[in-house]
C-alpha cells in the first residue's frame, strides 16, 4: 500500500522553496546578467535595469 504524502507539509515546503528562490534571483540580478523566456522571446535583464531581446521568436 503506497504511503500518501502529507499535502500540507508539501505545500509549506513549496512555499519556503519559492521564497528562497525569489530571494536568490533578486540578489543574483543585482550583479549578473540573467536571461529569461518572455512570451517565447529570450530577454536578458542587466543589473542596471535595462533589458535586451537576444532572440525574438517568430510570430505567426
Amino acid at each position: 500500500m503506497p504511503v500518501q504524502p502529507d499535502l500540507e507539509a508539501v505545500r509549506r515546503k513549496q512555499a519556503q522553496l519559492e521564497a528562497a528562490y525569489s530571494a536568490w534571483i533578486a540578489e543574483k540580478a543585482k550583479y549578473e546578467i540573467l536571461a529569461f523566456a518572455d512570451q517565447d522571446d529570450i530577454v536578458c535583464h542587466y543589473p542596471d535595469g535595462h533589458t535586451e531581446v537576444v532572440y525574438a521568436a517568430e510570430k505567426s
